[in-house]
């Protein structure tokens, strides 16, 4: 599997998996879960378009809240959840990124990005979507 793919089931799947809040070491278990059996080339930087154009629609999926309510959010918030709003629009638009992503999201597709840094916004977007699940009931 792509790195890029693994970052964001990896933190998909963590965050789906721990307490909430968090605990701080969770963040290097994700970590450690993403270097696993890679090569050091695989988690190097790349510009964030590289690794947002391996995404693919079915792991897109995976970020995308099942809570109406919290859907609604990520799509009016893309700045606070640049991620999720980019798997949305993946799976909406058939997998393609949407043009003009840099001024919704304020992600720049020419910054150099690691995938462990992509992981950790992606459990990061997702243990805010639990949260606000919890909270809308």
């Amino acid at each position: 599997m792509p790195a890029a793919i693994a970052a964001l089931r990896a933190g998909v799947d963590l965050a789906n998996t721990v307490l909430t809040p968090p605990l701080p070491n969770t963040r290097f278990l994700l970590r450690r879960v993403l270097a696993a059996g890679r090569r050091s080339a695989d988690l190097a930087e790349r510009p964030l378009r590289d690794l947002i154009g391996e995404w693919n629609k079915e792991a897109a999926a995976d970020l995308i809240p099942r809570n109406a309510k919290t859907l609604e959010f990520v799509r009016a918030n893309p700045a606070v959840l640049p991620a999720s709003w980019l798997c949305l629009q993946l799976t909406e638009t058939g997998g393609s990124v949407p043009a003009g992503y840099k001024k919704v999201t304020g992600w720049d597709p020419e910054t150099k990005i690691t995938p462990v840094s992509v992981a950790l916004q992606v459990f990061d977007e997702r243990i805010a979507q639990r949260l606000h699940e919890g909270a809308m009931g």
